[in-house]
């Protein structure tokens, strides 16, 4: 993922704050064809603030003053669900701040319910764009792209001049690559083994679009890009999910080789391994179309485990009292 943060200047009406539009962020790996390069993953001992302010440059300099009304746009009653848990996993963060729950869905239909089809096409084709929805409306919006170069999701904020306050916020995601395989899609870790085809393998599922909406409720409630794995709103989100369970299934792995006599483990494990070769290797992707039960069992076990990381937290308290 990359992100491009443009601040475009409103004058400061006398008597009232006006919004200040930015730039939406682009957010999303690579598909096969290119696009957009993905930005270098830091280590956590190669992390460092610029200036020492964690605040200052991985936010937006504050957040909203008041319950943020999330409004269902297309093709959002279809993913609701995952709209649901990603807001609760960030009111539950927000548990303790001063007004209640930071995030709420609305039922409301918005005024503007529709994006136009060529949105994403649109979107890239003008580095300057900006969504043009200012409406006084929060909303979510899902509509596929068609290449594979665009970003899985954008976040337009609309700031307030003087105070830097969230004065709205819409979200769009790319729905692209379920339905151009037919089937929800699962992003993939790696948790341990060997090759591809060699030995055993362990493979970690979470929810693509689940991801890209946690990630873009991050930039509505007034977050940046983190440039370290392992946090929603890092370049690699799946990661702190990996690092959780890696320990774990190290142990039944060596428990399995010690008491059992089973020295291989096939990507069977989880899912068939046909299924693997279908879409190629996987080493080479990091999306698999979720076609079976057992695929689908471990990808909503897994994706119900993902969790706001430590950077995130501090970054939440920057914004919002508690």
């Amino acid at each position: 993922m990359r992100i491009v943060v443009l601040l475009i200047t409103v004058a400061l009406a006398a008597t009232a704050q006006e919004p200040t539009s930015r730039q939406p962020n682009w957010c999303g790996f690579t598909g096969p064809n290119g696009g957009a390069p993905k930005a270098d993953v830091l280590e956590p001992r190669e992390f460092a603030v610029p200036g020492g302010d964690l605040c200052g440059h991985y936010t937006y300099g504050a957040g909203w003053e008041e319950t943020m009304v999330l409004q269902l746009g297309e093709g959002a009653e279809e993913y609701r669900e995952w709209i649901e848990m990603a807001v609760n996993a960030w009111n539950d963060a927000l548990s303790d701040n001063s007004f209640g729950p930071v995030l709420e869905i609305s039922n409301k239909r918005p005024s503007n319910y529709r994006i136009a089809s060529s949105f994403w096409e649109d979107f890239e084709a003008d580095d300057d764009v900006t969504t043009d929805q200012e409406d006084d409306e929060n909303v979510i919006y899902f509509k596929p792209s068609s290449e594979w170069s665009a970003p899985l999701g954008v976040a337009q904020i609309w700031t307030y001049s003087f105070s830097n306050e969230i004065a709205e916020a819409d979200i769009y995601i790319n729905t692209q690559r379920e339905e151009g395989e037919g089937f929800p899609v699962a992003e993939i870790e790696k948790l341990l083994g060997y090759d591809f085809d060699g030995n055993y393998g362990i493979w970690l599922y979470c929810h693509s679009a689940y991801l890209t909406i946690l990630h873009e409720l991050g930039h509505a409630l007034g977050l940046g890009h983190i440039p370290v794995s392992g946090n929603i709103m890092s370049y690699s989100p799946s990661e702190g999910v990996k690092q959780q369970w890696e320990a774990p299934m190290t142990m039944h792995m060596h428990m399995l080789h010690r008491y059992s006599g089973i020295e291989r483990v096939g990507h069977d494990f989880f899912v068939d391994h046909h299924e693997f070769n279908r879409i190629g290797n996987v080493q080479y992707t990091r999306w698999m179309p979720i076609t079976n039960d057992r695929a689908r069992i471990l990808t909503n076990f897994y994706t119900s485990k993902v969790r706001l990381g430590a950077v995130e937290k501090m970054l939440l308290a920057c914004l919002y009292e508690f």
